[in-house]
């Protein structure tokens, strides 16, 4: 999953506005309300309390308070028959200004980018409740590396092996650069090699979107002075090393805005025009699985008025679905939803999508099953929860579409199967 700063811009612009703010805990985690339920999962917090065996997964959500001060990874537990989330916890705290949260493939730790400070939390997932433990030496700092000097952290990723994760900081003037770190089996990261990999071409703007194929490959998007482009490396799977493959130029009618994503050999990236940078779409490109070289397939125009923000594919990787904000001021936004073909990786349009959502969606996810869906309302301070058809795999609000209320502002959500 990965960020636009425009979404981090909007959510701070609410949040000095009086929806949300603070440092505490969100507050569902304190009170116990969910979508559909009430009391907690556990007493305690961090990686104590006892267990919520009833509970088949676990919803994390990385809240962003209103300006540079420590946010809040909260859990919930999902129950599985209803999809209702209670809290686990009173939530763990993050650096400052968290954006985006990740999590390793075998799901033993979970990490977030905190854009604040430039740090990345990592936590241990305890296997029974979800609960998290900060792990010795978080946040992770990359205030060593000179050739960060004047980049933000925009983001990270994961490799399928769940051996590396990769930092990605930007700034229009300074440039962009991939940190490649390590996961030791304790979830500790380090750095590999001083692991800087510079980009041709500044990250602007903070606009940019990054994916990870099980193929071994790593793709970066970014908006550059003469138009947008896709980067391509290569990942050794020894040393964690990235090797350039090399630079397509995405159409010179849109620009990289929000997010990326692999399905099988096709590599989804949304996009908006240059002409009004209200019109939001996605485009394909089919990824050769040899040698990782993209071919530019076809794009999809999928919203007017808005700004795509996340791109998510469900677990079996048959559908696809896209956050979008309203350009409208105060409007709220909707998830756009897709059925992929699994032969030409072709989007068909859900009969009854879009599906509406709160105020400034950011962060999709979904259950490990499949079956239900959620998305962070940055500007709302909430989270709503969705029954994903098993036919259609259109959207229904849960309980009547009420949100889960968090008192801050949440910028993604991530899900998991203790």
């Amino acid at each position: 999953m990965n960020r636009n700063l425009l979404t981090l811009m909007i959510a701070a612009a609410f949040a000095l506005a009086g929806c949300g703010g603070g440092s505490s805990a969100p507050t569902a985690a304190s009170s116990g309300s969910g979508l559909g339920g009430s009391g907690t999962a556990s007493s305690g917090s961090g990686g104590g309390g006892s267990s919520a065996t009833q509970y088949a997964d676990v919803l994390y959500a990385p809240y962003n308070p209103s300006g540079p001060v420590p946010g809040t990874l909260a859990a919930y537990a999902i129950d599985a028959g209803t999809g209702a989330l209670t809290a686990v916890g009173s939530g763990a705290p993050t650096g400052n200004s968290p954006l985006q949260a990740v999590k390793t493939p075998n799901g033993q730790f979970v990490y977030t980018a905190n854009y604040g400070d430039g740090t990345i939390s990592a936590y241990a997932v305890n296997a029974s409740s979800g609960a998290l433990t900060a792990l010795p030496g978080s946040p992770f700092s990359f205030s060593s590396l000179p050739a960060l000097s004047g980049q933000s952290l925009l983001g990270m990723v994961i490799d399928a092996s769940g051996k590396y994760l990769y930092a990605i900081f930007g700034n229009v003037a300074a440039g962009g650069t991939i940190v490649a770190c390590s996961i030791a089996t304790s979830g500790a990261i380090a750095t590999i090699n001083q692991g800087v990999f510079p980009q041709s071409s500044p990250i602007n703007g903070g606009s940019y979107a990054v994916a990870a194929t099980s193929g071994g490959y790593l793709y970066l998007a970014n908006n550059t002075a003469s138009g947008g482009q896709i980067s391509a490396f290569q990942i050794n799977p020894s040393s964690g090393l990235l090797t350039p493959i090399s630079t397509t130029p995405i159409p010179s009618t849109l620009e990289v805005s929000g997010s990326m994503t692999a399905v099988g050999n096709a590599l989804y990236l949304t996009g908006e025009d240059t002409a009004t940078a209200s019109n939001a779409y996605i485009s394909e490109y089919a990824i050769d699985p040899s040698s990782g070289q993209l071919t530019h397939e076809t794009d999809w125009q999928v919203g007017q008025n808005t700004i795509p923000v996340d791109l998510v594919a469900n677990p079996a990787g048959s559908a696809l679905y896209a956050t979008l904000q309203s350009t409208a001021s105060g409007g709220n936004g909707e998830i756009v939803g897709y059925t992929v073909n699994p032969a030409s990786g072709a989007l068909t349009a859900m009969p009854t999508s879009p599906f509406a959502t709160g105020a400034a969606p950011d962060g999709l996810a979904f259950a490990p099953a499949g079956n239900f869906a959620y998305v962070a309302n940055a500007a709302g301070g909430s989270v709503t929860g969705y029954a994903v058809d098993a036919t259609t795999g259109a959207l229904t609000s849960l309980q009547g579409g009420a949100p889960l209320a968090t008192g801050s502002t949440p910028l993604d959500v991530l899900t998991e199967a203790p």
